[in-house]
């Protein structure tokens, strides 16, 4: 009798998890972003001709059971490759005393990504709200969703999204950056990318 109750304990223990394993990602639980496994770009322009690209070293985020997914960019962490350009971005432009935080918020068809095959990408246009120096402005985010295994997902840009400066009251500290450097122009459109990787918190 004990052999058999153990048989059937196994089988059930089996069944369990081999259920838990084909649940969809987002029915377990949170996702958080692996910062150290992912990046977040920009580039900008001065006098017409010159590109430069920088990013961020500290960001955060989550995705919910939901869909509901949000980043916060540490503005502090701009990095440009010059530190006194740095510093400059960081309190000429982007003012991180009184605003140091970037927040993206936005929302995952759960539904269709929970469908996805380890090793598949579909693409996506995610409405999000962004709010940078104390204003708030929506963007459409074009990406790409990668179920890279059956605890994580890549998202990508799959093209630039370009941020204006006047969107978010940044003009006037592009003009003090351009002064202050002693150049002809700061063009006040910049392209944004990212490569989020996203695991499950377990």
């Amino acid at each position: 009798m004990n052999i058999i109750y153990k048989v059937q304990r196994l089988t059930l223990l089996s069944i369990l998890s081999a259920s838990l394993a084909s649940l969809p990602l987002c029915a377990l639980g949170n996702w958080k972003l692996l910062e150290g496994e992912s990046d977040i770009a920009f580039v900008t322009v001065k006098n017409s001709a010159i590109a430069e690209s920088h990013t961020f070293e500290r960001f955060s985020g989550t995705v919910t059971s939901a869909g509901v997914a949000s980043v916060q960019i540490d503005l502090a962490s701009v990095q440009t490759q010059i530190p006194i350009r740095n510093e400059r971005m960081g309190t000429m432009l982007f003012n991180i005393e009184k605003f140091p935080q970037l927040d993206i918020n936005a929302t995952l068809d759960v539904t269709k990504i929970a469908k996805m095959e380890e090793g598949a990408s579909i693409h996506m246009s995610l409405p999000a709200e962004i709010t940078l120096h104390g204003a708030e402005a929506g963007l459409p985010l074009p990406v790409v969703v990668t179920r890279l295994s059956s605890q994580r997902y890549q998202v990508v840009t799959s093209k630039p999204v370009i941020v204006y400066a006047s969107q978010f009251d940044l003009a006037a500290g592009v003009e003090a950056l351009r002064m202050i450097a002693n150049l002809t122009t700061i063009t006040p459109a910049v392209p944004v990318t990212f490569s989020l990787i996203f695991e499950q918190a377990l």
